[in-house]
């Protein structure tokens, strides 16, 4: 966790920030800047996307930008990340983090790459609400993030599996556990 925090804090070191939200440029540079795949992405944002990576910035965009940024997402899950999406606000549309993304008619058409942001736990290509993605305000999400962090950390334990309750004293040499081997 360690080495991938500095690289993270690195990677932001001299970034300036402010004004538009680029969902993709967010997840082409996880993909690019961080030598260490992390095993969990928790993509936080507060807003649609208005901008992508060779794109101009513009608000009636965001179902476009929002495909742009799920097909660099993809490629995060399939290089075996996982993506929790918190959205801060209601403004944002949850379609876009949940869904394949469809144009809803106004910016640039496009064809849906098929793919949405959010992993789904239930591979059933739906993901569920407080569990793969959430909605909350600023004031929640310090809670929301330790609820994150303690599924994370604290997962079911996995049962041991039983001993043999007669186990061989005195092994034959060349056989596992003093049974004869094929």
């Amino acid at each position: 966790v360690t080495d991938i925090t500095t690289e993270i804090n690195t990677n932001l070191a001299d970034d300036e920030f402010g004004g538009i939200t680029n969902w993709q440029a967010a997840f082409a540079r996880t993909q690019a800047d961080l030598t260490i795949k992390p095993g969990v992405i928790i993509f936080i944002t507060d807003g649609n996307p208005t901008v992508a990576i060779g794109e101009n910035f513009d608000s009636d965009n965001n179902d476009y930008y929002a495909d742009l940024a799920a097909i660099e997402a993809e490629q995060c899950k399939q290089d075996g990340t996982r993506i929790i999406s918190i959205l801060l606000g209601d403004n944002i549309n949850v379609n876009n983090v949940i869904a394949p993304i469809v144009s809803d008619g106004n910016g640039t058409p496009f064809v849906s790459s098929g793919y949405f942001i959010t992993s789904d736990s239930t591979n059933n290509e739906s993901p569920v609400l407080d569990t793969d993605y959430f909605v909350t305000d600023f004031e929640d999400l310090s809670e929301v993030i330790i609820d994150i962090v303690g599924e994370m950390c604290n997962p079911e334990p996995v049962p041991l599996s039983d001993p043999d309750p007669d186990p061989d004293p005195d092994p034959d040499p060349g056989t596992e556990s003093g049974t004869e081997s094929d």
